[in-house]
């Protein structure tokens, strides 16, 4: 990949997360709304404010892995490989059911307007400070007063990581934290699958 400094690649891996989070109801296959989202806000970026342009390598593909912090790494790193200029539906849909070929009729039953209002709607998210974050994450995940006022911690330890490692660990131990919340199974499954995009995500632009 490119040289992206920590600001930009915390900012992609945020917006990942909202739209993911904004389609979590599609279950398994959120991770192409969150790859949508990704491929768009780094292709605006780069035509508009002049972020380095990066390389990946073709992924190894398909996968079955169930990670959907992996599953949309690899979706991204396949539609750069392929070397598409603007994000389509229609190519964010194939490049999706390459990466999951089990899960073509789940990825297809995604309608184009469905695809086009949560990638819109992430990229429209205010994703600048901790509260903001947290409140994405609440429109979607129902935390008590003790879960909301632990997760504010752990994001604010997140952003005030010094380097990348610590940056990884920090997401790491708040990914732990979750099986703890007083949340039941479906949400506990919706709030770790957003912090493994964020995770995978940020190393992703850190190739």
């Amino acid at each position: 990949m490119g040289e992206l400094t920590r600001q930009q690649k915390e900012a992609i891996a945020w917006v990942d997360v909202a739209a993911g989070l904004a389609s979590a109801e599609t279950g398994p296959v959120s991770f192409l709304i969150a790859a949508a989202a990704s491929m768009a806000y780094y292709k605006d970026k780069v035509a508009n404010e002049g972020w380095k342009a990066v390389r990946t390598d073709e992924p190894t593909l398909p996968s079955i892995s169930t990670n959907q912090g992996i599953l949309h790494n690899l979706t991204c790193e396949k539609y750069l490989t392929d070397g598409y200029d603007q994000v389509t539906y229609s190519k964010m849909v194939m490049t999706a059911t390459q990466v999951r070929p089990d899960l073509t009729d789940p990825i297809h039953s995604i309608s184009e307007d469905y695809f086009n209002q949560k990638v819109q709607q992430a990229l429209q998210e205010n994703l600048i400070s901790a509260d903001n974050k947290l409140n994405v994450i609440l429109n979607t995940v129902p935390l008590n007063d003790a879960n909301r006022d632990t997760l504010l911690q752990s994001i604010v330890h997140i952003q005030n990581s010094i380097t990348d490692d610590e940056w990884k660990t920090n997401v790491q131990n708040t990914t732990n934290m979750i099986p703890g919340f007083a949340l039941n199974n479906n949400d506990k499954s919706i709030l770790t699958n957003a912090f493994e995009v964020l995770q995978h995500s940020y190393q992703l632009w850190s190739q």
